[in-house]
């Protein structure tokens, strides 16, 4: 899928992809992971994005030290549907992924696993794209609720989740300071 999202930064009004960015608007590709080609990157990515929501050790804890795990997790996510475990590219590079399923505890809720993007690619309009992929897979395997985990102290992240209709849906109980929230899904 293709989403118009990337804009310059607002600050200097040069982007860090370069002229094409730098013009109004580029499309985010967002295509399924390949396990194979792809296994470093998004590897790397879920590294990140445990020591910043969790902590620096719970990935290893959870998926391994080299991360082996996180492979057959991904391909669990991807049985049903390839395009719920995605990256997305700016031109010919990577520069995030999303990851959703159903919610265990009541598979009529759509779950996103993962949202993440690049250091260098987070404050440039490129998030609303995930987020609109993952509500679009979402709802098209039927979901008419999404939910996720966020750490209560990741104000960024929290504020992007209320502008794009996202509420606080309560404490996850079984990891203390990390919330649920959820918003529906259009039909």
């Amino acid at each position: 899928m293709t989403y118009p999202q990337a804009n310059a930064d607002k600050r200097s009004g040069v982007s860090p992809w370069g002229a094409a960015v730098a013009q109004a608007t580029v499309a985010l590709n967002i295509r399924p992971i390949d396990l194979r080609r792809d296994a470093e990157t998004i590897i790397g990515y879920a590294r990140d994005l445990f020591a910043i929501s969790f902590g620096s050790h719970r990935f290893s804890d959870q998926f391994g030290a080299e991360g082996s795990g996180y492979i057959p997790w991904i391909a669990d996510k991807q049985k049903d549907d390839p395009a719920n475990a995605a990256l997305a590219f700016l031109g010919a590079h990577p520069v995030g992924m999303v990851v959703v399923g159903s919610w265990a505890d009541d598979p009529a809720i759509g779950y996103v696993y993962h949202y993440y993007l690049e250091p260098h690619a987070r404050g440039h309009g490129l998030a609303p794209a995930l987020d609109s992929h993952a509500a679009s897979q979402l709802l098209r395997r039927g979901h008419g609720k999404a939910r996720l985990s966020v750490a209560k102290t990741n104000a960024r992240a929290i504020r992007f989740y209320c502008k794009r209709g996202w509420r606080h849906a309560g404490p996850r109980p079984d990891q203390p300071g990390i919330i649920y929230m959820e918003k529906p899904l259009g039909r």
